[in-house]
């Protein structure tokens, strides 16, 4: 694109030549035909020069293309290979974190994967460090072949202008009007070419040392660009260790949710067996209770008796009802009492309750065997042992039951003991709570050390700010004690210059002075060797042009000739007296005015010397100071340096402490949610606690109640069957005459017995509707 419109602008610098070249033609036609053969061999060597111009710049131009061609291809390639040693770097990392993710149990990998990093950038670094040395290599060579090509094109336009010089010499003897006014103008065209090669010179030398100034830079950068780079790498190293830490932490917290999860999974299991063994203690219970309120088939009941059964039945229906009546104030007063304790003192409380009702449940099972050996005793006695073992296996039966489940109640306060399920799950939740307290004092105390960081920082950047202020103010101070020196060595230079002048002022002056002198003596001197000249002149044309008169005359003359001499003598002699005092008060005034212009000068050069001396003495001090200020100053870059360091050391840290204290931030969230998730769980489970405690307290009146009905149904029969046995004696005594009345009791005793059955049947569903 350059080289067209380099083109271009020849053509367009050409146009206006060519119009009067044709313009020419014609006026050369009208001339003759020497003309004509003139204005063709011009048009043939402005065709031939246009032709050499874009055959130059056509060269000029690839040669441009192809320097540029080839640094666009090794900057390319320089490209090239940072893409690819920066995707080897990525690679690089991609396995390290696949490392770091894969051995997260074990910081022996993050210590090695550290080194593999550390080692893989060290020959990164040695690596950049011989392409950049190739690079300036490269460059160079370059530099060098295009300098060579320039050179080259420049001899080659050389050669052209000579060979188009000599062929102007060779036809300058031909060219006549017109035609050697456009030969002259056709160094102009070459200018134009050579001012083009120096730009496009200039042009490559300054891409050259910009790609100089690109590539070459001191070691020093790379040094601190390695020094970043591990730098970096360490950070990396550490927050990939603290993630790795903080993905640990959250695994072993999911296990230990997970571990709380199975526990209260288990808890419930186990809460659900015993309430199965419960519901099967009830059941047998109500088997017991079946058992004992089966009649026997063979006892003869009166009618007396029965009314007193049903007298004796509807007390006791209204005996239960008062019972119940009375316990259930003091069942709901033991729920209130339940939901008001805590999880340990329910479960003392629960276990107490079951050993006391062990307890009272064994008492009472010694005491009614003990009542039932005593009436068996009696019956038998009475009786003489009619009815056979049939009552003593059925309480053998009884006993065996009530003694499996006396154990069974057992096995249950041992499981209890055993499983303090409810005392882990408080211990596991306080556990929290102080990982949770433990977690929010760590953060406080790291909020407190960032704030003291930041207050250190701030201290730090005003002790900068001031060692700042007071470099400027040493800067000032040294560029005041310089402009006081060089305003000091001036003043001494204008003073011994000064002092130079006057003396050769005053030197002059008397040179001057004295030759003054030397010319008035010398034009007094002549004054009076013309003076005698003219006088004896004048005697003499006196004695030639008079005649002597007399003798009296002649000495009048010589005695006035004697008088003027005298006179001229006398004025002399004054004159010489008035120079000589004149010259001895210029003497003396000279003399004067030199002692007091020197001791002017001697105390001015006194004055400067003490100056000079306190300056000097200034000047060492200064210097002094300046020395200090400079030890002081470097102290004070050292200290900066220093200060730099820390201040980048606690940048690194409050970086490392803010991703520590979002880390933690994270951690305590999920671990918030931890716990409201557990808590939840905990809520369900006391929920569930609660149903269960219910359940047990409903149980515990139900297994209470049964035992006092069956202990009530037991005195009761016991009362019957000595009842039925005093009535069996009289009506063995009465039986004949009452086979009718047996007949009818036997009937009314079955219905009796069906209604008893009913009523069984109903307190079985009552039962059943109480406790589903």
């Amino acid at each position: 694109m350059g080289s067209e419109e380099v083109l271009g602008s020849s053509a367009v610098i050409m146009d206006p030549t060519i119009s009067p070249c044709n313009g020419s033609m014609v006026q050369l036609m009208d001339d003759g035909e020497e003309n004509e053969n003139l204005g063709v061999d011009l048009l043939n060597d402005l065709d031939l020069y246009l032709e050499d111009i874009k055959d130059r710049l056509t060269i000029s131009r690839l040669v441009s293309d192809s320097v540029i061609k080839g640094i666009v291809s090794a900057v390319e390639q320089e490209a090239a290979l940072k893409i690819a040693e920066k995707e080897l770097e990525l690679t690089r990392l991609k396995k390290g974190l696949h490392l770091y993710i894969v051995g997260s149990d074990d910081g022996s990998v993050c210590s090695g994967m550290c080194q593999e990093q550390k080692n893989g950038k060290n020959e990164l670094y040695s690596d950049t460090f011989v392409e950049h040395d190739r690079l300036q290599e490269s460059l160079r060579n370059l530099n060098i072949d295009v300098k060579g090509q320039l050179t080259n094109l420049k001899k080659e336009i050389h050669k052209v202008k000579g060979s188009y010089s000599m062929r102007r010499r060779n036809s300058s003897s031909e060219i006549v009007g017109l035609g050697g006014i456009l030969l002259e103008k056709m160094p102009d065209e070459w200018s134009d070419v050579d001012k083009m090669f120096d730009g496009l010179g200039t042009t490559l030398d300054s891409f050259c040392k910009h790609a100089e100034d690109m590539v070459h830079f001191p070691k020093s950068l790379f040094y601190e660009w390695q020094q970043e780079g591990e730098f970096q790498a360490e950070i990396e190293g550490l927050v990939i260790k603290n993630s790795i830490r903080g993905l640990q932490e959250e695994l072993d917290q999911q296990r230990f949710c997970d571990q709380n999860t199975q526990f209260y999974s288990n808890g419930n299991a186990i809460w659900l067996e015993k309430v199965k063994e419960l519901s099967s203690l009830r059941q047998e219970l109500d088997a017991i209770a079946k058992s004992l309120s089966v009649p026997e088939s063979g006892h003869l009941i009166s009618h007396g008796s029965l009314e007193h059964w049903k007298s004796s039945g509807h007390h006791f229906s209204n005996g239960n009802h008062d019972e119940s009546i009375i316990t259930m104030p003091e069942n709901l007063e033991a729920v209130e009492l339940i939901k008001d304790m805590s999880k340990e003192e329910l479960f003392h409380y629960l276990k107490t309750e079951m050993i006391k009702m062990k307890r009272d449940h064994e008492s009472k099972v010694q005491n009614i065997t003990e009542e039932i050996f005593a009436l068996k005793g009696a019956y038998l006695k009475g009786r003489g042992s009619t009815l056979p073992g049939r009552k003593d296996k059925d309480f053998d039966t009884l006993r065996k039951k009530i003694l499996e489940v006396i154990l069974k109640l057992d096995n249950i306060l041992i499981e209890n003991e055993k499983v303090p399920a409810m005392s882990d799950s408080a211990e596991s939740l306080d556990t929290m709570k102080d990982g949770l307290e433990s977690l929010r004092i760590e953060n406080h105390k790291l909020q407190d050390l960032l704030a003291q960081k930041q207050k250190e920082i701030k201290l730090l950047s005003s002790q900068v700010s001031h060692a700042a202020e007071k470099t400027l103010q040493h800067s000032r101070t040294e560029v005041n004690l310089f402009r006081m020196i060089t305003n000091l060595k001036s003043s001494i230079e204008d003073a011994h210059v000064e002092a130079t002048i006057s003396e050769h002022l005053y030197k002059l002056l008397l040179k001057e002075f004295m030759g003054q002198i030397k010319c008035f003596s010398k034009e007094s001197d002549l004054e009076y060797n013309i003076m005698e000249g003219s006088s004896e002149i004048i005697f003499r044309e006196a004695a030639q042009n008079v005649k002597p008169a007399s003798k009296l005359d002649i000495e009048d003359s010589d005695m006035e000739s004697i008088i003027m001499q005298g006179v001229l003598e006398i004025g002399l002699q004054e004159a010489f007296k008035e120079a000589e005092v004149q010259l001895s008060s210029f003497n003396l005034k000279y003399i004067d005015e030199n002692e007091a212009q020197l001791s002017l000068e001697r105390e001015a050069m006194e004055k400067l010397e003490q100056e000079i001396h306190l300056l000097k003495a200034t000047i060492k001090e200064k210097d002094k100071l300046v020395r200090e200020s400079v030890d002081e100053l470097e102290k004070e870059k050292e200290n900066f340096e220093l200060v730099s360091q820390e201040l980048h050391c606690l940048k690194v840290q409050t970086y490392q402490q803010g991703l520590l204290t979002e880390n933690l931030r994270e951690t305590a969230e999920e671990r918030s949610r931890l716990l409201a998730a557990s808590q939840e769980k905990l809520s369900l489970v006391e929920a569930r606690e609660r149903n269960h405690r219910e359940k047990l307290a409903s149980t515990i009146f139900l297994v209470s109640g049964l035992t006092r009905a069956v202990t009530d149904f037991e005195s009761r029969s016991t009362k019957e069957i000595e009842r039925k046995s005093l009535r069996l004696e009289n009506l063995n005594s009465q039986f004949g005459s009452l086979i009718q009345k047996v007949s009818i009791l036997k009937r009314r005793g079955f219905l009796y017995k069906k209604n008893l059955e009913s009523r069984c049947s109903d307190l079985r569903k009552a039962e059943a509707e109480v406790c589903p």
